[in-house]
């Protein structure tokens, strides 16, 4: 099963490789061959494969390293550049790692009003109507409260 789901990342990372080849942006090939293959356990995180697998993507070396890091330190602090995945790639990994250990837990996001619609549209789309089934509730909250 894992092999199989594996080869359904790399099919996907050709095609992206291929359609990059054909509208000749050298910079982004040469970026999607630094990354070839897993270097994170997909045992350990079987849910990461899935999500790659739904969501057409590759999980990255530097997003596993953020997401590792922000796991194993609770209330650590790591500053990413903008457009690198912390919303779209590094959160969901979070999530979806903590909500597997934590089944009957809740976690809680705090996300600043500029992105929270945009944050709760894709969470929505790529966590619960998805084979990962997680459920998320929305509870606004402002501070003049």
């Amino acid at each position: 099963m894992f092999e199989w789901l594996e080869l359904c990342v790399l099919e996907d990372k050709l095609h992206r490789m291929l359609t990059l080849a054909a509208n000749d942006e050298q910079q982004a090939l040469e970026r999607e061959q630094e990354d070839s293959g897993h270097d994170w356990c997909v045992k350990e995180f079987p849910q990461w494969l899935v999500f790659e697998v739904e969501q057409q993507l590759q999980i990255r070396h530097v997003h596993v390293e953020v997401a590792k890091h922000l796991m194993s330190n609770p209330g650590a602090i790591v500053q990413h550049s903008m457009g690198k995945g912390k919303t779209r790639l590094i959160l969901p990994m979070i999530i979806l790692h903590l909500g597997q250990l934590n089944n009957q837990s809740i976690l809680k996001l705090q996300i600043r009003s500029p992105l929270l619609h945009e944050a709760y549209n894709y969470f929505h789309r790529c966590l619960t109507a998805s084979l990962m089934r997680r459920r998320i509730y929305y509870l606004p909250f402002s501070r003049d409260v």
